[in-house]
């Protein structure tokens, strides 16, 4: 198994374990939930890419607009943006239900990949993407199995 399969299988297993963490928190606003990501989160961040990507201060000086455009789009749109979106929808629906959907932005970096900087589109990625969209597809249809027997579960507690 390569490297990157193993941080691609670890970054998934993170973000489950987050989605169902997020889920059990409550009285904690999205905007807030995501500016206290983002405050823990940047000092290690900023010192693993210090370390692990040499030459960062360099290129962000040789094109500084590009630079402050990434950090624009990264910190707003992105963080503010989807990721408050995300926790906001995780707070009111089943997790698995939500995260097979965030594959979808896996989908959409390939589309702009190819019609933006040209990269290949083969049959492996064209594979790859089926299988994800079948993958979101089952999940988004599936009839919830859980709901009703907690649902029915809680009125006899009561």
């Amino acid at each position: 198994m390569t490297p990157g399969l193993l941080w691609v299988a670890a970054s998934a297993l993170a973000a489950a374990v987050g989605a169902v963490m997020m889920k059990q928190i409550e009285g904690v606003r999205p905007l807030q939930f995501q500016a206290w990501v983002g405050f823990t989160s940047l000092w290690p961040l900023a010192a693993l890419s210090a370390v692990l990507e040499p030459g960062q201060v360099e290129a962000a000086a040789r094109a500084p607009v590009v630079f402050v455009s990434a950090i624009l789009f990264s910190g707003l749109v992105v963080s503010v943006g989807s990721h408050t979106a995300y926790y906001w929808l995780i707070q009111r629906h089943e997790g698995t239900l939500l995260q097979p959907l965030t594959l979808i932005s896996t989908l959409l970096i390939i589309v702009m990949g190819v019609l933006i900087t040209h990269d290949p589109f083969g049959p492996r990625m064209a594979v790859g993407a089926a299988l994800a969209l079948a993958g979101v597809l089952i999940i988004a249809l599936r009839r919830n199995q859980v709901a009703p027997l907690l649902l029915a579960f809680r009125s006899r507690a009561q």
